[in-house]
């Protein structure tokens, strides 16, 4: 029996119910995934709180890419059955079985398992949109990703690794600075950073931490704005603060300061299929090396998502469909 995920409303973290599956026809350039693997994104854990305003109504299956291997094709389909494949889902990543446009759909690299599949694509989506499209990262650029121990992170740095950058990453945890060292990358408290300057800067935090970001800019600097995690956990009053603190930027000081600033939202990428296939043909180009993965089994989602909240991860979070 295929199944799926349902977020019926907003709620803590036995919130989610399952539902079965109905069979739906496969259409011209689709494909059917048997899926193997689901990604858990932080931005799963903001819908499950009511914090994403782009979330569909209640009740909706959650979740942004898969793994797994393909059982039917449509009408002109490039693709075959038993092919190994991940894709990027607009929701309804949270399932056992989808149907998916075959343009969001990308052959499994050979090196790669179904696990390591669905660890990457909203990520690599992400830092291709920050790092290619909006930032246009440049060689000699100095770099600040204030997410870098996750699966965003890891991303980034597979990207940037191409590129003549200096990368430098923060991190909450101290305990995770040697972990990262001893990977040859540079980790920092938020308190480590002190006057130090940057060309571009990843802020997934939002709050008052842009203000500070925009202040670490170079001339000729970029901010990308991402998200709001400072509000994740935080108490009613300081969610507010946290929104009420988001700068507002007038043009003015960004032409007196010759910085800019660019706000990114990986979900409304979805509406232009054309750029989302663009950026997924160059995949194979980084030579990409997945992060490390955590799995936990579909029926613990709850548990998976508070292993994101509670910081504990170190780079992707996935949901088994099979044993």
């Amino acid at each position: 029996m295929e199944r799926r995920i349902i977020l019926p409303k907003k709620g803590d973290y036995n919130v989610f119910k399952f539902e079965e599956i109905r069979n739906d026809k496969v259409g011209p350039n689709e494909v059917r995934i048997e899926v193997h693997f689901s990604g858990v994104n932080f931005a799963d854990c903001l819908m499950r709180k009511g914090l994403y305003q782009d979330a569909p109504g209640y009740p909706f299956t959650p979740g942004y890419e898969v793994s797994g291997i393909i059982t039917e094709v449509g009408e002109n389909s490039s693709f075959k059955v038993g092919q190994k494949v991940m894709a990027g889902t607009l929701f309804n990543g949270y399932c056992s079985e989808i149907i998916l446009p075959e343009g969001q759909t990308l052959a499994l690299p050979e090196n790669y398992s179904l696990a390591q599949g669905a660890s990457v694509l909203v990520s690599y989506l992400t830092s291709y949109m920050v790092f290619m499209a909006q930032a246009r990262v440049k060689s000699g650029d100095r770099i600040l990703i204030d997410c870098a121990t996750g699966a965003l992170g890891s991303l980034s740095y597979e990207i940037l690794k191409n590129y003549n950058v200096e990368m430098v990453g923060l991190t909450s945890s101290a305990h995770k600075k040697n972990l990262f060292k001893q990977k040859g990358r540079t980790l920092l408290l938020a308190s480590e950073l002190t006057d130090q300057k940057f060309d571009i800067i990843l802020n997934s935090r939002g709050g008052r931490t842009i203000s500070d970001d925009f202040n670490r800019l170079r001339p000729n600097g970029r901010l990308v704005s991402l998200g709001i995690s400072n509000a994740l956990n935080a108490s009613f009053i300081n969610k507010w603060k946290t929104l009420l603190n988001m700068p507002w930027f007038w043009i003015v000081k960004l032409i007196n300061n010759n910085k800019g600033v660019f706000g990114l939202n990986l979900l409304k990428m979805f509406s232009y299929p054309e750029t989302i296939e663009q950026a997924l043909k160059g995949f194979n180009e980084f030579n990409i090396v997945p992060p490390e993965v955590t799995v936990f089994k579909a029926e613990e989602i709850g548990n998976a998502q508070r292993f994101i909240e509670e910081k504990k991860s170190m780079g992707k979070v996935l949901l088994s469909w099979r044993d």
